[in-house]
C-alpha cells in the first residue's frame, strides 16, 4: 500500500492550535521554554534562543530599523546650563557676582560663565541606542544556531548587520543605553513627537516581552511561530501521536491531566474509575533503565557513558483488577511517502528492539507494543505487538488498555 504524502504544514497547524491545551499553564517564560524543549526534542539552549530570534525578527524591530536613519538625523536633545571658570575664552553669559567673588579670592582676572550645552542623553535617544545594540548583540548570539530554518537565520543575520551599522553612528557615540521608565514611555507617547517615536515604542514593547521580563504569552508565540518550524518531521509526528492518544483516552472515559514537566521530560496521568495510567513522552522509565540489556552489553565492553534506548511513548497501566503493565508506543513517518509496509516494518523492528532490551519488564504481557504510522487505513492486528495509522489509534489504544 502506498503511503500518504507527508503534510508538514497540516501537522504544524494542528499542533500549533492545540499545544498549550495539553501542557500545564506556565507562570514564567522559562517554564514555557522547558516544556517546549521537552516536547519538540530540541536542546534547551536552542529553544531558549527562540525568544531572541523572535525579537530580532519581530515586525516592530523591522519597522524600527527602517525608521532609524531618520531618527538619527533628528535626534532629540535638551540644553543644560553649565558653569565654567577660566581666564580667557569666555562662553555664554557672565555671572558677575560669582566672577567678583572669585577675583577677590584668587586675585586673578577669572571669569565665571554659564554656557548652555546640548545634551543628547535623553530618554528617546537612550532607548534607540539600547534597542539597536540589543538587536546587534542578540543576532550575533544566535549565529548559525537559529534552527533548521535557513531563511529565518539569514534574515536575523541581516537585521543584526543593519543594527550594528546604525548603532555605530557618530550621533550615538555619546549616548548611553538605558531602558525607559514608565514615565518616560508615557511622555514619549503623549509628546508632540509621538508619531516619530511610534516604531521606537513598539520595538520597546517587543523587547520587554521577549528579552526583558520574558512574558510567557510572548514566548509561547515564539515557540508556535519559530519552534515548530525548527522541529524535525519525526518530532512533529511524535507530538501529534501524543495529542491524538490523549484525545482517544478522553473519548474512552479517561480523565487526562495536562502534561507536566518532570526531570526534563513530559508526563501526564489519567484516571478512569479505579484504573490509573501514566503517559511518559520521550522518556526511559527508571524501571527500564535499571534492567536494560542494551546498557548492560555496553558496560560489559567498557563503553564509556553507555546510552539507553528511548521509546517515543511509554504507558504505565495500573488496572484495578489486574497486575501493572507496561506499554510501549513508537511513531514512524516518512517525508517521501514510503509505502505503509515500510513504515510498519520500521515500527515493528524498533518495538522488538525495546522488547529485547526491556524484557525483564515487558515479558509475560499479552499486549505490550504499538506502532503508529503516518497514513490511513491500517488497523491493529490481534497480536502482542500491533501497528496502526492515526485514524485507528482510538481502536488500538482501547485494545492496549482492555
Amino acid at each position: 500500500m502506498t503511503g500518504a504524502p507527508w503534510d508538514r504544514a497540516a501537522v504544524v497547524a494542528e499542533i500549533r492550535d492545540r499545544v498549550w491545551l495539553h501542557l500545564t499553564p506556565a507562570s514564567t517564560g522559562s517554564g514555557v521554554l522547558l516544556d517546549a524543549s521537552a516536547l519538540l526534542g530540541l536542546p534547551y539552549e536552542d529553544v531558549a534562543r527562540l525568544a531572541d530570534l523572535h525579537f530580532v525578527l519581530h515586525p516592530a524591530v523591522g519597522a524600527l530599523l527602517d525608521d532609524a536613519p531618520a531618527l538619527l538625523r533628528r535626534l532629540a536633545s535638551t540644553t543644560t546650563r553649565t558653569t565654567e571658570t577660566g581666564l580667557s575664552g569666555v562662553r555664554g553669559p557672565v555671572d558677575w557676582p560669582a566672577t567678583v567673588r572669585r577675583r577677590v579670592l584668587d586675585r586673578t582676572p577669572t571669569v565665571v560663565t554659564h554656557p548652555s550645552v546640548r545634551d543628547s542623553n535623553v530618554p528617546p535617544n537612550r532607548l534607540l541606542a539600547l534597542l539597536l545594540r540589543a538587536v546587534r548583540d542578540r543576532s550575533a548570539g544566535l549565529g548559525m544556531r537559529t534552527g533548521q530554518d535557513g531563511t529565518a537565520g539569514s534574515e536575523a543575520a541581516e537585521r543584526g548587520r543593519r543594527a550594528a551599522a546604525l548603532a555605530a553612528h557618530r550621533a550615538l557615540a555619546e549616548v548611553r543605553s538605558a531602558p525607559p521608565t514608565a514615565r518616560d514611555v508615557q511622555a514619549m507617547a503623549n509628546s508632540r513627537f509621538a508619531r516619530r517615536h511610534h516604531s521606537l515604542l513598539r520595538a520597546w514593547h517587543a523587547h520587554d516581552e521577549l528579552v526583558g521580563r520574558t512574558d510567557p504569552a510572548a514566548v509561547r508565540r515564539a515557540v508556535e511561530q519559530r519552534g515548530l518550524a525548527a522541529a524535525s518531521d519525526g518530532a512533529l509526528f511524535e507530538v501529534l501521536v501524543l495529542f491524538r492518544l490523549r484525545d482517544a483516552l478522553t473519548h474512552q472515559g479517561w480523565t487526562v491531566d495536562p502534561a507536566r514537566l518532570f526531570q526534563g521530560r513530559l508526563r501526564s496521568r489519567a484516571v478512569r474509575g479505579q484504573d490509573r495510567l501514566t503517559v511518559m513522552y520521550q522518556t526511559t522509565p527508571a524501571a527500564f533503565a535499571a534492567t536494560s540489556r542494551y546498557t548492560a552489553a555496553q558496560r560489559a565492553h567498557g563503553v564509556p557513558r553507555p546510552a539507553d534506548l528511548r521509546p517515543d511513548l511509554v504507558l504505565r497501566f495500573l488496572p484495578a483488577d489486574g497486575p501493572p503493565r507496561w506499554l510501549v508506543v513508537e511513531a514512524k513517518t516518512s517525508v517521501t511517502g514510503k509505502p505503509t509496509s515500510v513504515l510498519m516494518r520500521r515500527a515493528i523492528h524498533d518495538l522488538h528492539a525495546y522488547r529485547w532490551t526491556y524484557d525483564h519488564e515487558l515479558q509475560g504481557q499479552p499486549v505490550w507494543g504499538l506502532g503508529v504510522i503516518w497514513g490511513a487505513g491500517v488497523a491493529p492486528a490481534d497480536h502482542d505487538v500491533a501497528v496502526c495509522t492515526l485514524d485507528n489509534l482510538p481502536q488500538a489504544s482501547a485494545r492496549l488498555l482492555a
